[in-house]
């Protein structure tokens, strides 16, 4: 078998999956550093048996990893390959009968005693969106360069991997300014078109790209609120000469050559909402600021289209990027008013 083809077969690209595999193993290793005992041997580490995974899983749902057993499986397939490869030795779920009907037992029983922790991601609401782009300074370069990000995240339901990358070696799906077209012109844009190489349902080495377009919006509003005139602002102000360069970098001088990363995203939208909760006239003390992530735009902006007179399921799917509707209605969700309104259409087959 060619290097080529093992590649392929095995798919252990260490660009594209060296940040996950390092992190599953530190998070075995800090397992066996904190677990180690008399009582429970975990060294040497290799050869690693089926108690030992086993009492990881367990581990695992107790110290970060909520979303159960789901999530869990990654880390343990990756400790597990990681132990053949280095010793040899066979996969310790199903080196025996024994061992392939315990491991069953044991993931079963797992997926109903152990609670998914998980918590659902909340949409940014309209409201919410608003209060934070008026706090945006607008000479301010982080002010800007995330009011531009949050534009485009909110107007376009961008997912989060084309704004802020995962891993700053690993920019997969990121814009780049080149990937921006001003219409009719850069000077004066009505609109702005967005090019969209891969996406999470987009490979891209299929080369199927998609675009998206926003158009100036919230004329009678504050302009923090257009999304044309954050992006084009923030392109004529960072725009180097250098068309691959990456739309939005770190804020940190010495990582300026790096692609904003997504804990950075997530940690100053956190930090925005909190500054903008007065202005929703919400309790700071009771206000659960984890629910809210990068995926809260895409949320927000679906259900806000979703809300709009004559925009039909089909267009929704479109606009999300989605391969079929029925993923779409997983984003949308009814208002208050909505579900109070069901009352009087079930009250109206009453006889008076």
């Amino acid at each position: 078998m060619g290097r080529k083809t093992e590649a392929i077969f095995n798919k252990k690209d260490a660009v594209e999956r060296g940040f996950k595999i390092s992190s599953y193993r530190v998070k075995f290793l800090k397992f066996v550093a904190a677990e180690h005992c008399d009582a429970m041997p975990l060294l040497p580490i290799f050869p690693i048996t089926l108690d030992t995974i086993m009492v990881f899983a367990v581990w695992c749902s107790e110290n970060g990893l909520n979303g159960g057993m789901d999530c869990i499986s990654n880390y343990i397939g990756e400790v597990v390959q990681w132990a053949i490869q280095y010793s040899g030795q066979s996969d310790p779920r199903s080196d025996s009968d024994k061992a392939t009907t315990d491991w069953r037992k044991f993931e079963g029983n797992f997926r109903e005693i152990v609670q998914t922790k998980r918590k659902l991601k909340l949409r940014i609401q309209p409201a919410m969106y608003q209060a934070i782009m008026s706090m945006i300074d607008e000479n301010d370069w982080r002010d800007m360069r995330d009011g531009a990000m949050y534009s485009i995240c909110f107007y376009t339901s961008a997912r989060i991997g084309h704004t802020a990358a995962a891993c700053a070696t690993r920019p997969k799906h990121l814009l780049r300014f080149k990937d921006l077209v001003f219409d009719p012109s850069f000077d004066n844009p009505e609109r702005i078109f967005i090019f969209l190489r891969s996406t999470k349902t987009r490979k891209e080495k299929e080369d199927k790209p998609t675009w998206q377009c926003i158009g100036k919006a919230g004329k009678d509003l504050d302009r923090r609120l257009c999304p044309v005139y954050m992006l084009h602002r923030w392109v004529a102000s960072q725009y180097a000469g250098d068309p691959e360069a990456p739309l939005f970098v770190a804020f940190k001088e010495k990582r300026r050559h790096l692609p904003c990363g997504r804990t950075e995203f997530a940690d100053l939208l956190r930090a925005r909402i909190v500054r903008a909760l007065p202005l929703l006239e919400c309790d700071i003390q009771s206000f659960d600021i984890s629910l809210y992530s990068a995926i809260g735009f895409r949320k927000g902006s679906l259900s806000a289209l979703a809300h709009t007179k004559g925009i039909t399921t089909t267009r929704l799917a479109a606009h999300g990027d989605h391969r079929n509707v029925d993923t779409t209605l997983h984003y949308l969700s009814d208002t208050t008013e909505e579900r109070a309104m069901n009352s009087s259409a079930i009250a109206s087959h009453f006889r008076a």
